[in-house]
């Protein structure tokens, strides 16, 4: 989980690109069953109205270990 802060904002206009990188995930789903998903929130105080995100690229790098 990864949380930005931003505050002191008037007016209008786009918030800079923000870029986030999680690693190191170790995941134990059944075999053969390997889901991740993106979760995003905005949590907002006051007058302010969020109409877009963008996300830009994504990518996983996956190792198989057999035992």
């Amino acid at each position: 989980q990864k949380t930005y802060s931003i505050s002191g904002i008037t007016g209008s206009g786009v918030l800079p690109e923000i870029e986030t990188i999680f690693s190191t995930v170790i995941d134990q789903p059944v075999p053969g069953y390997y889901w991740y998903i993106l979760e995003l929130t905005f949590s907002v105080t006051g007058d302010v109205i969020i109409d877009a995100a963008e996300f830009n690229l994504r990518s996983l790098s996956a190792q198989v270990v057999k035992q």
